[in-house]
């Protein structure tokens, strides 16, 4: 599965189980980063 500029590093990086749990982090820090500037968000908006 290519994205936008052609590349396979999405294939590339599901295909390295070194990078599975670097990828894993990640992916929680940016869900908790999306959280939090949410909940800063509401908090902001009230």
């Amino acid at each position: 599965m290519n994205d936008e500029d052609g590349d396979r590093s999405l294939d590339a990086r599901r295909q390295s189980p070194a990078n599975d749990d670097l990828a894993r982090m990640m992916d929680w820090v940016g869900l908790s980063a999306a959280i939090g500037m949410i909940a800063v968000a509401v908090f902001l908006a009230t």
